[in-house]
């Protein structure tokens, strides 16, 4: 059975990266913190929503990869304050779109080789 809540194909993992995003057709640049990644998007942790479907354009550096991801990510779902449990859970998930596997393997690998974080 498909858990509705949790539609992501590929595993995902705490990530701490600076992420600077610039939505299509709009002059200004935004930023953020990722707060996990998986070879399938991220989730952006910022106050700045871009609208569900917006293609993004994504700069952010993969631990494993020798120089700056820079990406183009679809946004997929997005959680703006008043929904959100927790400050830090505002944000929003994009998914990759045409990941280089060059980037693809430098995500992996930090997934297969990083120790899963808990919090509580």
């Amino acid at each position: 059975m498909v858990d509705q809540n949790n539609l992501r194909h590929s595993e995902r993992k705490r990530f701490a990266a600076s992420l600077r995003f610039v939505v299509e057709g709009d002059a200004n640049f935004y930023t953020g913190l990722v707060r996990n990644i998986s070879d399938g998007g991220v989730f952006v942790h910022t106050y700045n929503l871009p609208d569900l479907g917006s293609e993004i354009q994504v700069r952010f550096r993969v631990p494993y990869l020798n120089s700056v991801a820079d990406l183009v990510a679809t946004v997929v779902w997005a959680r703006p304050h008043d929904a959100a449990a927790h400050p830090e859970d505002v944000g929003f998930g994009a998914r990759f779109k045409d990941l280089p596997p060059e980037v693809e393997a430098a995500i992996n690998r930090y997934l297969k080789e990083i120790e899963p974080q808990f919090f509580v």
